[in-house]
């Protein structure tokens, strides 16, 4: 039997200043929205550059009773983390998300609805609004990558990176079979679950937080995670099912 209803894991890399105040924030609106699931928080330190705060966390654990901080020394990039977060997970559903939850609530409380009704995937795509905050370079970046999947790959949708996805135990076990460390994994895992006809997959539309701001990404990370789309384009079309 399982504990809990939902795992909202997260991944976590030099979290921005007050982090844990507005994560206790969220989490509780998050279950004031979600009454009838029982909800645990799990964090993972994927190697952070700068000294996680040990009062930081303890604040956290004090304030969510169910809570799993999960830390090690190497960074090694959000898909590893979250692999990690997800391997530990027992619950019914998982839902990750960005540490600052850069979504509105609404739209992660509409995720564990729609796993709940039934779906095995369910997949958050970022509305046109949200591409009104990006800079230029990001922007470019985001269109590019939606055309990728577009001519290369066969997917239930080409917007495959908001970061923002939520399953059940038959997508969590596809989940668990990528491979990708960095950003990319976000593809990886939709290629890979498109493949799986039984799969029942489920949009929910997302819309950003006024205050989120975003950081910058270099040429050296995107011409890195161009290489990974390639190999998830090999893997797409050699591995059998």
């Amino acid at each position: 039997m399982n504990i809990f209803d939902l795992d909202i894991i997260q991944p976590c890399y030099n979290p921005p200043d007050e982090w844990e105040k507005h994560t206790v924030l969220y989490y509780r609106e998050i279950c004031k929205l979600l009454p009838d699931f029982s909800i645990r928080l799990s964090i993972v330190n994927d190697g952070s550059s700068r000294p996680v705060s040990f009062e930081k966390v303890e604040y956290i654990r004090t304030h969510i009773p169910h809570f799993t901080f999960i830390s090690y020394d190497l960074n090694q990039g959000k898909g590893y983390a979250l692999r990690k977060g997800v391997e530990q997970s027992s619950a019914t559903y998982q839902i990750y998300s960005d540490i600052d939850f850069p979504y509105q609530i609404a739209n992660l409380v509409s995720m564990a609805q729609a796993l709940r009704a039934g779906a095995d995937i369910v997949i958050g795509v970022r509305e046109k609004d949200y591409y009104d905050h990006l800079s230029y370079k990001r922007k470019i970046t985001s269109k590019w990558a939606q055309l990728l999947n577009k001519l290369f790959l066969r997917l239930p949708v080409n917007e495959t990176q908001s970061g923002l996805k939520g399953f059940n135990h038959k997508g969590r076990s596809i989940f668990l079979k990528t491979i990708v460390k960095r950003f990319l994994f976000d593809t990886e895992f939709v290629a890979m679950a498109s493949r799986d006809k039984s799969i029942l997959f489920k949009i929910v539309p997302l819309h950003l937080r006024d205050e989120v701001r975003f950081s910058r990404m270099s040429l050296k990370t995107i011409f890195k995670e161009l290489s990974n789309f390639f190999g998830i384009v090999y893997r797409h079309y050699t591995t059998k099912s």
